[in-house]
């Protein structure tokens, strides 16, 4: 909307915005006439009596700073048109003293018609002797009420400007981490439906049509979850329910070769954590831990309270990182779109820690800093099965 149009515009209770900001101008500029005035009359009253009629001291000062009613609305304009930019220094301060200069003259011209009027001047038309008087007594504080409003007006848009850029940079950071996660979907979705629909083939080739049933279904509800809108952080419980889900049909392949332990107190079960943070993490340990050995692997997943926050451990007993592997270099899409995601998150308060587990293989270790709230607890559809330390995930595993 231009300028035109918001002053036009109409705010609370159809009052124009342009009558709203004279209110409000009014407002401000009667505090000094209040404070100026009273003191007059405190300043006589400790000298023994009113030596001066109070029409005189109210004439006075209305006329001193009711001019700077229609004079700030120029002002700001003046202030958002010549900034003390750089290379603009010469010519803003030019426009700024011939702007100041000016309302002191006006100033100067109603005072002393006001003062006349009054009676608080006695009419001897000498007006220049009271101009050369007011140069003397009122121009610098004139310009010093000019600078004033021209660097509130100047405080109030870099704040302003401060808080669209804080909101931008916010909203730019949501859509990027929302970007990854989109990004995490879609690398989650055609690797993951090639093994559970393969999987659902082979049990319908096997005439296990209730189980290949049972994997349409759980892969349906899965999809479902992956692909709802739903808030960057949710509570642990709710991450934790997804991956048993995942868990479940990765489950049907890997059959009596996985065998999947947590290890999550209750207690921590609301704390929020990132959406879809666990799984690209379980499934590189799926992949290139318990997929790369014949024999049984079996996958830990853990939660502690820290001093720090939360931390969440993935660890797997296979053949672990080959030799020279960093973070920083051989790191694959899982971990980096986590990486990136965590970064968006928290910033630099976040640990990510890949390295050899207690008997071999890998673990990822994921600190995060505390929050400053756990988000509420949801109904589950069914209990998760986490009531102590070493729980399995699911009673089919052990």
């Amino acid at each position: 909307m231009s300028d035109d149009g918001l002053w036009l515009s109409t705010g609370w209770h159809g009052v124009p915005r342009w009558l709203r900001g004279a209110a409000l101008l009014l407002l401000i500029w009667t505090v000094p006439v209040l404070i100026g005035s009273s003191s007059h009359f405190f300043g006589m009253a400790m000298e023994g009596g009113m030596s001066m009629p109070a029409s005189h001291i109210w004439g006075h000062s209305m006329a001193t700073w009711y001019i700077w009613i229609p004079a700030t609305p120029l002002i700001i304009w003046l202030g958002r048109r010549y900034r003390f930019a750089r290379g603009e220094w010469t010519r803003a301060l030019l426009v700024h003293l011939v702007a100041a200069s000016v309302v002191f003259v006006l100033q100067t011209l109603v005072v002393t018609d006001v003062n006349l009027w009054t009676g608080h001047f006695v009419p001897d038309g000498d007006l220049g002797r009271r101009l050369v008087n007011a140069v003397v007594n009122q121009y610098v504080f004139d310009l010093l009420t000019y600078g004033i409003v021209l660097s509130a007006d100047a405080g109030f848009r870099l704040a302003r400007e401060s808080r669209d850029r804080n909101l931008r940079a916010a909203r730019l950071e949501r859509q990027l981490a929302q970007a990854r996660l989109e990004a995490l979907r879609m690398q989650l979705q055609p690797h993951f439906l090639f093994n559970t629909l393969n999987s659902a083939v082979m049990l319908v080739r096997q005439g296990a049509n209730a189980e290949a049933t049972s994997v349409l279904v759980q892969i349906s509800e899965l999809l479902r979850y992956v692909l709802d809108e739903r808030e960057s952080m949710v509570p642990l419980r709710e991450e934790l329910h997804f991956l048993r889900r995942y868990l479940d049909l990765e489950q049907v392949r890997f059959r009596d070769r996985l065998v999947v332990e947590a290890e999550v107190p209750d207690a921590l079960l609301d704390v929020p954590v990132p959406n879809l943070i666990l799984q690209p993490i379980v499934e590189n340990a799926l992949r290139h831990g318990i997929g790369a050995r014949a024999a049984v692997g079996h996958l830990a997943i853990r939660a502690r309270r820290t001093a720090q926050g939360l931390e969440l451990e993935v660890e797997d007993d296979g053949p672990g990182l080959r030799p020279g592997w960093s973070l920083e270099h051989d790191a694959g899409v899982g971990l980096t779109t986590t990486m990136g995601r965590l970064e968006e998150l928290f910033g630099p308060g976040y640990r990510l820690a890949v390295g050899a587990g207690k008997e071999g293989g890998t673990r990822v270790t994921i600190a995060l800093p505390a929050s400053q709230g756990a988000a509420a607890p949801l109904e589950m559809a069914e209990p998760f099965g986490l009531e102590g330390s070493a729980a399995p995930l699911d009673p089919r595993y052990t």
